[in-house]
């Protein structure tokens, strides 16, 4: 059981990391920060948090 913990962990660690350090964004001339990403699990708000902190004069849409 742990074992599996861990391995769902790892997973969605990985994905977090990829989502925020792979995604191609784009400022538009309104200040808007955007960009796409799939998303296996739920981890939208950790990859929404992270762009906010580093870019916090834009809007993160």
């Amino acid at each position: 059981m742990a074992k599996k913990i861990i391995r769902m962990m790892r997973e969605v660690s990985t994905e977090t990391y990829r989502a925020m350090q792979f995604t191609r964004t784009e400022i538009n001339k309104y200040g808007v920060l955007y960009g796409i990403v799939l998303l296996k699990h739920h981890v939208m708000d950790n990859v929404l948090k992270y762009f906010h902190e580093r870019w916090p004069q834009c809007i993160i849409c």
